[in-house]
């Protein structure tokens, strides 16, 4: 197998506009052509902590992650292309981890929260893998995470049957053990590149013990 070395751009980009939260990060009909361009943060006042309810009606805060990686997504169960892949991605890449995986805890934050509800979320995730855990809130309350991680998310106008599609940024977030966002990692990335960052900040940890 090939050594495959991360490539990250330093998100000093944020402040020359390019990442603006204006822009969104949001996906577009064509992102399964975006480059899959994985980016360093750790960039003062993106991310953080927050508090939703989680699919087994528990209050569920950030903060009780600490100690582990958390990949953290937005995204909706009746999604019919992005957010199965991406999950799909999620998933193999904490099959790939083996007994490591533990310390890793994925997230998806429905922005569609009229239809996730919590049985919804509870009986697709485990789908994907069993560790996910799917947060829902008031829609006050999920908009209020979105903008704390610059993302977005547009519910379109319904079809004749009521049936209606959510354009929402497709990213995944890594967040450390020290609960700092690290990492955004765009649609279409690889799997096992997934694997990589999780183990380089899994690494962070075994050496912060010793």
């Amino acid at each position: 197998m090939k050594q495959w070395r991360l490539s990250v751009l330093s998100l000093t980009i944020l402040s020359l506009g390019i990442f603006a939260p204006s822009a969104s990060l949001i996906n577009s009909a064509h992102a399964e052509n975006a480059p899959a361009q994985i980016l360093r943060l750790y960039v003062k006042g993106f991310g953080g902590d927050f508090t939703l309810t989680d699919h087994h009606g528990n209050s569920f805060s950030l903060q009780e992650m600490r100690g582990k990686v958390v990949i953290l997504y937005f995204g909706y169960t009746a999604c019919a292309d992005i957010c199965p892949t991406t999950l799909f991605d999620v998933g193999s890449a904490m099959r790939a981890l083996g007994p490591k995986a533990a310390q890793v805890q994925p997230l998806m934050i429905t922005i569609d929260p009229k239809r996730d509800t919590k049985d919804r979320l509870k009986a697709v995730l485990p789908y994907y893998h069993p560790s996910i855990i799917g947060l829902t809130g008031s829609e006050a309350e999920i908009e209020a995470v979105e903008k704390q991680y610059r993302a977005s998310s547009y519910i379109r106008p319904p079809d004749k049957n009521g049936f209606y599609a959510v354009d929402h940024t497709s990213h995944l977030y890594i967040i450390d053990s020290e609960g700092r966002l690290g990492y955004l990692i765009p649609f279409g990335t690889p799997p096992e590149k997934i694997t990589q960052v999780l183990q380089e900040l899994l690494s962070q940890i075994n050496t912060a013990q010793k």
